[in-house]
């Protein structure tokens, strides 16, 4: 393999991952399924809850168009936002967690009233993932052609009042995640690196540096991780004082 091809195919395919990944940061578009409970809302910034708020959170599962999400990863996104807001003196606390695959104002108020709620929080992840060829570092400068995954999340949420269905108030968590493996070929053992970040990736960063695979769905499971944290902390701010 030439280094011209080298170069020339790394070039295409990471000219490809930038015009995707700028589209997908520029657009931010969401879970279709929220959307309209999202627009109606107004955002963290212009209100704070002057009561603590009791919610049933419910999972709304990646719609069409989204890229999947390791179901032990989802399990471990609702029970890091349910401990969360187990703690004292949050202004909101979660009761139950539920997992649902489109969003239904007539099932959700039924889920309420059985589960004696009045007030739920909806959260959608949506993912985009882009697998493009790289040409990668390895040793004391030597290069070699191998792939670079890169997984966009987006983490939306959303209370909503199931009576009037009126929506509370949003918030959002994005965060990316990069995995880069080398095709050595007889080049001897390559241990691929997973680099994480938030709306920009920062490579470099390994997390698993002793690992020869990853499971699958892996790199989305880190960037949804990192996507919870930072909409724990939009969340937060409803306890805070409005500013003006």
């Amino acid at each position: 393999m030439s280094w011209k091809y080298l170069r020339r195919t790394a070039g295409i395919g990471a000219f490809a991952f930038a015009v995707s990944a700028c589209a997908w940061l520029a657009g931010q578009s969401g879970s279709p399924a929220l959307q309209p409970f999202m627009a109606a809302a107004p955002e963290t910034e212009a209100m704070a809850l002057q009561e603590p708020l009791t919610v049933g959170l419910v999972w709304v599962k990646p719609s069409e168009g989204s890229a999947t999400i390791p179901e032990r990863a989802e399990q471990a996104a609702l029970e890091t936002i349910r401990s969360h807001f187990a703690e004292e003196g949050k202004r909101l606390t979660v009761v139950r967690t539920d997992t649902v695959t489109s969003v239904d104002l007539s099932a959700l108020r039924q889920l309420g009233q059985a589960h004696g709620l009045t007030n739920i929080l909806l959260v959608a992840p949506t993912v985009q993932e882009v697998e493009v060829p790289t040409r990668l570092r390895y040793g004391r400068g030597g290069y070699s052609l191998g792939t670079r995954t890169e997984s966009y999340v987006l983490l939306e949420a959303v209370g909503v009042e199931l009576a009037t269905g009126a929506s509370l108030f949003a918030a959002r968590g994005n965060a990316a995640a990069a995995l880069e493996e080398l095709d050595y070929g007889p080049l001897g053992p390559w241990y691929p690196r997973l680099s994480r970040g938030g709306d920009r990736i920062v490579f470099g960063g390994f997390i698993y540096p002793d690992a020869e695979e990853f499971p699958p769905g892996e790199v989305r499971a880190v960037a949804l991780k990192d996507a919870v944290a930072g909409l724990l902390a939009e969340l937060d701010r409803l306890g805070s004082p409005k500013t003006s």
